[in-house]
């Protein structure tokens, strides 16, 4: 049973979707609780899945979801219950806590695809939740954390035994985006005759686009280049900080987009300039496009991925200055884009879908097995 808040656009979502679509299902048998309805990778959940949807009403409807999930739990009995993300692992940690004879023969494992400290001092009552975090984790069965630093987040912030954490990289479907990477693209900019440079990501502060925007009006004092930032959210703000900085013909939000493989496919480099990074698995999907890559040292993720200088370019995160340059390095160089880019597909192929399912079911064997006394 996997357990998530709903379909957006993000990377727990995505991660969801590649585990549905590879887990082997002579093996498994899936059913998806889902806390809200809709989400822009709604539609993409596969035919004939059993999907409970709980139409979360508000913020204070947190009690009616923990009961509702340990009732569904207790119907479906699931030998395994995996959930993704914070708010869903705090649903189905409580929903163990006040009904644990619905949970009887369960196994309880939970996901974690971020610096869960970081996110949870921009919310109220920060101090509560850590300790909440803490309690509810430590009583899982298993956490599955997808980098190592998440790991070590873990581990020295919320006190969770080590030997609770397995690290499990997260699947990209290389296959799928090769072949959406190929379709056209009507946007202008994207005809082969300018140097795009790309983001794709919600627009939210984590992702720091403020300061891919600070390092882009320096890079077009030098380069006659484009910015395209793909990624729904709120940009007024965001529009307004590429007015003040002279830059807004070549700037373009061009929102969240179904397939952004074809304009990362057709751009010249693409950047994240994330203030923190569980894994990063649009790294990921760029590199499978063949466009080299220039990432925040946010966290560990993306340093998990890259080998700076090789299959991608590494700088500290909020540093505008080394952003510009590493940036500048690429475009200056087309030689070096094609060799960065090159190296970085070989590097894609280690996070194929197919083989970090595999993984994800030794996981699952491993917990059935421990079940059963073994």
């Amino acid at each position: 049973m996997f357990v998530i808040w709903g379909m957006g656009s993000g990377g727990a979502e995505r991660v969801l979707l590649n585990i549905l679509k590879f887990l082997d299902h002579g093996k498994f048998e899936s059913v998806l609780i889902l806390f809200e309805k809709g989400g822009k990778y709604f539609e993409y959940l596969p035919p004939g899945l059993r999907l409970y949807i709980l139409n979360k009403k508000n913020k204070l409807d947190t009690l009616r979801l923990v009961f509702k999930t340990a009732g569904i739990v207790g119907k479906e009995k699931p030998d395994i219950v995996l959930s993704f993300g914070y708010y869903a692992n705090t649903i189905v940690g409580l929903s163990r806590i006040f009904s644990p004879s619905r949970f009887s023969g369960t196994r309880l494992c939970l996901t974690e695809h971020t610096y869960t400290e970081s996110f949870i001092d921009n919310l109220r009552f920060a101090a509560v939740r850590k300790w909440m975090v803490s309690l509810l984790y430590r009583r899982a069965d298993l956490i599955i954390a997808v980098s190592d630093g998440v790991k070590k987040n873990l581990v020295e912030s919320f006190s969770i035994p080590e030997n609770k954490i397995r690290i499990c990289n997260n699947p990209v479907d290389l296959s799928s985006i090769l072949r959406l990477s190929r379709e056209p693209v009507k946007h202008k900019w994207f005809d082969g005759s300018h140097l795009v440079v790309i983001a794709v990501g919600n627009l939210t502060a984590a992702k720091g686009y403020p300061y891919l925007l600070e390092a882009f009006s320096r890079l077009r004092k030098k380069f006659a280049a484009k910015l395209a930032i793909l990624g729904g959210g709120e940009k007024k703000h965001l529009e307004k900080l590429a007015e003040k900085l002279g830059i807004e013909k070549d700037v373009a939000f061009l929102g969240f987009r179904d397939n952004p493989f074809k304009y990362m496919a057709k751009s010249s480099v693409f950047v994240l300039p994330s203030l923190w990074e569980g894994f990063g698995n649009v790294i990921v999907e760029a590199m499978a496009c063949g466009v080299p890559v220039v990432a925040t040292i946010s966290g560990s993720g993306p340093k998990e991925i890259i080998s700076d200088w090789e299959n991608g370019f590494l700088v500290p995160a909020g540093d505008v200055n080394q952003m510009a340059e590493a940036i500048g390095r690429l475009l200056s160089d087309k030689n070096l884009r094609g060799k960065v880019a090159l190296a970085g597909r070989q590097r894609a192929e280690d996070f194929r879908a197919e083989k970090k399912v595999a993984e994800y079911e030794k996981i699952f064997e491993g917990l059935l097995e421990f079940e059963q006394g073994y």
